[in-house]
């Protein structure tokens, strides 16, 4: 594909790098619509689902830990409850 397209994978990085921190916006908003805390399991199923792997969540996710604006207790390495920080409640 690159020989075809130079340019190409300069596109596809720019579409993740973009994609990500939006997504973790967006499981920021669906954590503080649903009172800041909520099981992985729901907010994945109402929010991202029918967009994301569970491997795309699960990056959005590492994210907004990485920004400080989500807690997500690790268990066997599943995250089985979020919850927002003090910084991602503003």
């Amino acid at each position: 594909l690159a020989e075809i397209e130079p340019g190409i994978s300069k596109v596809l990085n720019n579409m993740g790098v973009q994609r990500m921190p939006r997504a973790a916006m967006d499981l920021v908003d669906g954590l503080k619509s649903l009172g800041g805390k909520a099981p992985r399991r729901q907010i994945y199923g109402t929010f991202f689902s029918r967009t994301f792997s569970n491997s795309e969540f699960d990056e959005a996710v590492r994210g907004a830990v990485a920004a400080g604006r989500l807690r997500a207790p690790f268990a066997e390495a599943n995250v089985t409850m979020l919850e927002l920080t003090e910084e991602g409640r503003k």
